[in-house]
């Protein structure tokens, strides 16, 4: 793979391996790699609207969801760092950027769903942070993920992803129920926490807590099955043998020894 990005995580055994087309953890401990949460739910099939943004942007399409995937990888970043206790500051708070690779302010758009993620947290009965960004690993099933947040919301345990895009699509279930299964401790509830414009119209709120035992449509055996179905899919594309990546290793200091 071209362009293989390599990042330490929470979790001093893991490290998350970045492609052109897939995201795997590679378990330092065991000497194995395991597919992302993420890469395998590619295989999920487009809702009918996503269908229709792709064929009505085209060409753009790509672009404008790399752009989006930005915009939410620095709105988590922001989050992490206020559930680590630290200070964000508009002005002054740098977050990377994957398509320019330079540390940027966030802007205002990303400001405002960090403030969202703020008032959210603020009005929440949270009694304790018991993760962010924490890695989690099925050696059985062959995954692996990272869950954003990890809370006790009164008494009740919480797994819960944080999505800053439209909607709340089915995928998203599967997503938070594949980290649950991973998960070596009891938890009650798994949710999607929405900060959006339009999160909550209802309540004039700009986000909202999803429970996946208050969805109709969806349940936790359904997006369990609908999440190794994928797998499933996953591994008859890409088998079974460990993923092969080119490392490109360059000086960090570079001067020419000019001809006298």
């Amino acid at each position: 793979m071209s362009g293989t990005k390599f990042r330490t995580t929470s979790n001093k055994n893991v490290i998350q391996i970045t492609g052109l087309t897939a995201r795997y953890y590679h378990l330092k401990n065991h000497d194995i790699y395991l597919p992302s949460i993420t890469s395998i739910l590619d295989k999920f099939p487009f809702s009918h609207v996503l269908k229709e943004y792709l064929m009505k942007n085209g060409y753009d399409a790509s672009r404008l969801m790399m752009e989006a995937a930005v915009r939410g990888s620095k709105i988590h970043n922001a989050v992490e760092d206020l559930c680590k206790g630290e200070k964000v500051i508009k002005n002054a708070s740098l977050y990377h950027n994957e398509l320019t690779e330079k540390d940027e302010l966030l802007t205002e758009d990303e400001w405002r769903s960090v403030n969202w993620f703020n008032e959210w947290f603020e009005a929440t009965p949270i009694t304790k942070i018991l993760g962010v960004e924490k890695i989690v690993y099925s050696i059985k099933y062959g995954y692996a993920g990272t869950i954003d947040l990890l809370l006790q919301i009164g008494d009740q345990v919480w797994v819960i992803d944080l999505k800053t895009g439209k909607g709340v699509w089915d995928s998203y279930w599967c997503q938070v129920v594949g980290y649950e299964k991973a998960l070596r401790m009891k938890v009650n509830k798994v949710g999607i926490l929405h900060l959006n414009e339009k999160a909550d119209t209802k309540n004039k709120k700009h986000y909202k807590l999803y429970d996946l035992d208050r969805q109709r449509k969806m349940n936790r055996e359904k997006a369990w099955e609908l999440f190794l179905n994928c797998k499933t899919f996953w591994d008859f594309d890409h088998g079974t043998k460990p993923p092969k990546f080119e490392i490109e290793n360059y000086p960090e200091e570079l001067q020419l020894i000019l001809p006298q």
